[in-house]
């Protein structure tokens, strides 16, 4: 399950990031909303599998 946590991390951070440059050289606040909810999603997923790793897990 942590192989899935890291895959999910790396492309919802890459999605994100992309989105981002993309919405910055458009200038398109549509793209910039969408990559920052990827971004979002992205610590998300990484807080959980932090979790199911056993590191941090919360109280």
């Amino acid at each position: 399950m942590l192989i899935f946590w890291k895959i999910l991390c790396i492309l919802l951070l890459s999605l994100g990031a992309t989105s981002i440059g993309f919405a910055i050289s458009n200038i398109d606040f549509f793209l910039f909303f969408i990559g920052f909810l990827l971004l979002i999603c992205f610590i998300l997923a990484l807080k959980q599998a932090r979790e199911d790793a056993g590191f941090f897990p919360d109280n």
